[in-house]
């Protein structure tokens, strides 16, 4: 553990060093022919309590005053249920929260077949987190196109519908995400990324897009930028092609850079798989963008001012400069514990146990990670 914890350290040093902004784009927008499909897995030797947290923070805060319905498409080799809970705020801070019924999804129905199960209402409550668990061990259950549909006050017309990316594992489950590129699919086919909370995106100084990949014959992917949604796509950035090789270890990391171009920004992130019929399996994607040097982000150390350190309960911050402070908290595995929020001059911790965190802090185009101490 203690060679774990000062690889972190140094590895989010780096990351001051040179500067740098991540995002994790989410790659389930097909077009054209492709497939994508997400494998969760609970396995022997998880926690009982162990489930997928959604990571896409822009879907906060939910509510469903006049209920509400979760919907996907669900092949599995072996029956299986899950189902799906909605709290009011991330671990400790859960209550009230909202449980669905178990969805049971059964082998003999065909592959992709549509489920739905209801949210219950409840008037006044909003909801943080939002957690889906599947509740048969040691089975893949494969799900796509997963939605959130908020009801107006009819209780059937959709008022809201949201993209939930149920990646993060906790307590002992797994997760990996699949791309395929069919014989049939158009040329240009590929996957469009559906986190909007990204955007926009920039790349004047370079970046670099980094993944974990396993495949059982050699592929290729690559990534394109372009400046907004189709036909407005110019100008655009395209990386090189990414091989992928079957003869690499299980969840091999892979990078490719991101080329520099100084003034344009981009709204639309696609991922493309350049090899037909074989299944990709990617997780952990991460965009990262490049500041200038590290001498912008020592203003930004030398002006925004977090205290106490130690803290409990809740940590302050300071900064001269006007523009916005979105701050984000991540745990010493790299995970995400509080997601980002703007504030203006504290943030509340409760919910964090004892122990070493890093937040990131993000201030117009510069960014920097401190660490904290919680006790």
């Amino acid at each position: 553990m203690k060679k774990i914890t000062l690889f972190l350290i140094a590895l989010i040093s780096i990351n001051i060093a040179m500067a740098q902004t991540d995002y994790y784009p989410t790659y389930d927008g097909t077009f054209d022919g492709t497939t994508y499909a997400q494998t969760f897995t609970f396995p022997t030797g998880a926690q009982s309590w162990a489930g997928f947290a959604n990571n896409n923070a822009s879907i906060y805060s939910l509510s469903f005053p006049n209920g509400g319905e979760v919907s996907f498409k669900a092949t599995v080799a072996a029956d299986a249920e899950v189902y799906f809970r909605f709290e009011a705020n991330p671990y400790p801070n859960v209550d009230p929260a909202i449980v669905t019924a178990n969805v049971s999804l059964l082998a003999s129905n065909s592959a992709e077949t549509v489920y739905t199960v209801t949210i219950p209402t409840h008037a006044t409550n909003t909801y943080n987190s939002a957690l889906m668990y599947v509740v048969t061990r040691d089975v893949d259950v494969v799900l796509s196109e997963i939605k959130i549909l908020k009801y107006d006050t009819d209780g059937t017309t959709v008022l809201d519908t949201y993209y939930p990316v149920y990646d993060g594992t906790f307590d002992g489950t797994t997760y990996t995400q699949t791309f395929t590129f069919p014989t049939g699919a158009q040329s240009w086919a590929g996957f469009a990324n559906n986190n909007a909370s990204i955007y926009p995106l920039s790349f004047p100084n370079g970046g670099e897009v980094s993944f974990k990949g396993t495949v059982a014959a050699d592929a290729e992917v690559y990534f394109r930028f372009e400046a907004n949604l189709y036909p407005n796509v110019d100008p655009a950035i395209i990386t090189s092609n990414v091989s992928l090789l079957a003869s690499n270890s299980a969840e091999t990391v892979y990078t490719v850079t991101i080329p520099t171009h100084a003034t344009n920004t981009y709204n639309s992130a696609l991922m493309y798989v350049v090899t037909r019929d074989v299944d990709v399996s990617l997780s952990e994607i991460k965009i990262t963008a490049n500041a200038s040097t590290a001498g912008l982000d020592d203003n930004l150390i030398n002006s925004v001012k977090m205290h106490p350190n130690p803290a409990k309960g809740v940590v302050k911050f300071s900064t001269a400069s006007s523009e916005l402070l979105r701050v984000s908290v991540y745990d010493l595995l790299g995970k995400q514990v509080i997601p980002i929020q703007t504030v203006k001059s504290e943030l509340n911790i409760s919910s964090l146990y004892p122990g070493v965190y890093f937040v990131k802090m993000d201030q117009g185009t510069k960014s920097v990670t401190k660490k904290l101490l919680v006790n």
